[in-house]
């Protein structure tokens, strides 16, 4: 449907061929150039898609452009070796430390997670770690320290804390699904708290990234 009078109907994402993205991404060289930025392949979780992925990425790198890959680790870890060697900088998602809870909000356990990220690390690959704080689910400062001590095992020295919005509700409205997601956004008080904490292990913290 590429039209419905009404608005009954409403196309939403494109198809899109590995030219076209390229086309998308040279528009805003200038940019990644005065700003020293580059290209974030996301999603989604990118690793689904990884062969179009890994096609993006190498052809960037022909085009000396940074590439930094968003990801949630959860994939064979031959399929997150073939991706990440294609690019520069890795925002890897840690969102919850204990896989009992992680597998009850996610719908699976993280053990593959965790260890694609330390086998990432052996790979002496460029790392950073993000946790998306939910309220009243990851937000407890035993997961936190246990994110803060991986890291400090894993060699990883950045960790960025992203704290949970609703932006994505209307998605849910126009696909006509409920909007389950119990989790509320943190106070600034206890995101500061949280990002103080991980700070006193010696890691880099920042909010938002």
């Amino acid at each position: 449907v590429e039209a419905c009078p009404s608005e009954a109907l409403e196309m939403l994402g494109k198809m899109m061929s590995i030219s076209e993205v390229l086309e998308e991404v040279e528009k805003d060289r200038k940019f990644y150039e005065s700003s020293g930025g580059g290209v974030t392949i996301s999603g989604g979780e990118a690793l689904v898609q990884w062969e179009f992925a890994v096609a993006v990425m190498k052809e960037c790198r022909k085009k000396y452009l940074h590439v930094a890959l968003e990801t949630t680790g959860f994939a064979p870890w031959e399929r997150v070796e073939k991706v990440t060697d294609e690019c520069d900088l890795v925002l890897y998602d840690l969102k919850h430390m204990d896989s009992e809870a992680h597998e009850k909000y996610t719908g699976v356990p993280n053990e593959i997670i965790l260890q694609n990220a330390l086998n990432l690390v052996e790979k002496k690959t460029d790392m950073i770690f993000r946790v998306p704080l939910l309220g009243g689910i990851n937000t407890d400062k035993n997961n936190l320290e246990a994110v803060a001590r991986f890291a400090v095992k894993a060699g990883v020295r950045e960790v960025h804390l992203l704290p949970y919005h609703r932006f994505g509700e209307s998605k849910y409205a126009k696909l006509n699904r409920d909007y389950t997601c119990k989790a509320y956004t943190p106070d600034d008080d206890l995101v500061e708290e949280l990002k103080g904490l991980i700070g006193s292990y010696g890691l880099e913290v920042k909010i938002g990234g």
